[in-house]
């Protein structure tokens, strides 16, 4: 009977140590993985000098979208010259597409990616031009992001980037978007919800825009309450909260096109 205690006791001593090794690794995982820490969600997030969106383009009654189009920023000093990434021209008869249109500091042309170095604790400006077939098309302009780019060095000593997702980042409420032919602006987000902006191509096929990030006014001229009721945005608590949800990290390589459907 001894003996059977004494086996008992000694089970149950290793079921505890077991039960206590997996708390501690659970718990090193949630620390140091992808989740993030009760003690992380404490720790205020700071303007990234690496980062990108994608803009996005989308014709509800034709269903074309595009989200192929990327601007950001990259403390690399020749950010433009090594990131600017050339667009192909449309295919077909019917298109819909968000283009640079001769940015600065490279060879006339129109590109996709366009990335620029610039102090965080000023402004700086992309201008893109959206184009399409359709010149009465209804066009909803938005972006895709903000996506936080941390820079490592692979094993072959290139620069290469970790991303994750980020809609609490403070960089956002610096963002606008500046309707040019109309010199309108609203906010990237708006009560929290992503902009969503309307406007119709009014007999062109072009139409151009600025997305601005500064540091020193992230408010818009005109008040938000003018743009709810002209119904210029529109987007749903669901659509926020899906893109809320922290985006696992995966490796971004600026030297490659991007490949987003």
């Amino acid at each position: 009977m001894t003996n059977i205690k004494n086996m008992i006791l000694v089970i149950v001593v290793v079921l505890f140590g077991l039960t206590a090794c997996n708390n501690t690794s659970e718990n090193e995982v949630t620390s140091n993985g992808n989740d993030i820490s009760k003690k992380d969600k404490y720790h205020p997030e700071t303007v990234p000098e690496n980062w990108y969106i994608r803009l996005a383009a989308y014709d509800k009654s034709r269903n074309m979208k595009t989200t192929s189009t990327i601007l950001g920023g990259l403390s690399d000093s020749d950010a433009v010259q090594k990131h600017t990434l050339k667009a192909l021209s449309p295919f077909g008869g019917s298109y819909l597409d968000v283009v640079f249109h001769n940015p600065e500091d490279v060879k006339e042309d129109d590109y996709k990616v366009n990335f620029h170095s610039y102090d965080i604790n000023d402004s700086e400006s992309w201008e893109f031009t959206v184009r399409t077939d359709d010149t009465d098309a209804d066009i909803e302009l938005s972006w895709v992001g903000l996506y936080v780019l941390n820079p490592y060095t692979d094993e072959y000593g290139r620069t290469r980037y970790h991303e994750y997702r980020s809609l609490s980042n403070p960089l956002i409420s610096q963002m606008r978007l500046v309707d040019i032919s109309t010199n309108e602006e609203l906010p990237a987000m708006i009560d929290s919800q992503i902009l969503k902006y309307h406007f119709n191509m009014d007999g062109k096929k072009e139409k151009s825009f600025r997305w601005v990030v500064d540091s020193s006014d992230s408010s818009v001229k005109k008040s938000i309450k003018i743009y709810k009721s002209q119904k210029l945005y529109k987007s749903t608590q669901d659509e926020v909260t899906q893109d809320a949800k922290p985006a696992k990290p995966i490796e971004f390589d600026l030297d490659q096109p991007p490949m987003f459907k």
